[in-house]
């Protein structure tokens, strides 16, 4: 018997992560000076795929880590399915911004 728990469902934004790049919004000014960095967060996906509980855990730079918590907040989440039930789940995602 194993101890943890497998999903049937990741939790993931409604049109992938690939889609959650694309709305993600590059500052011009960070994009001016150059600045690359990533930004991680963490943040409850309720059962009914809301946000609740975000919170900043590392910070890349502040117009940096406002372009992902826009584009975190932006996109519906499809919650966690584990056995055929509906989870909240508690996500931690780092957001890479690369020139």
């Amino acid at each position: 018997d194993r101890s943890w728990k497998l999903l049937e469902q990741n939790v993931e934004p409604v049109g992938g992560y690939k889609y959650l790049y694309q709305i993600l919004e590059y500052p011009e000014m960070a994009r001016s000076m150059n600045r690359s960095g990533v930004s991680y967060f963490s943040f409850m996906v309720g059962s009914d795929g809301s946000i609740s509980e975000f919170n900043l855990l590392k910070s890349s730079y502040p117009d940096l880590d406002e372009a992902a918590e826009i584009a975190i907040k932006k996109v519906t989440w499809i919650p966690a399915n584990y056995r055929g039930r509906i989870l909240p789940y508690q996500m931690i995602l780092p957001i890479h911004f690369r020139l």
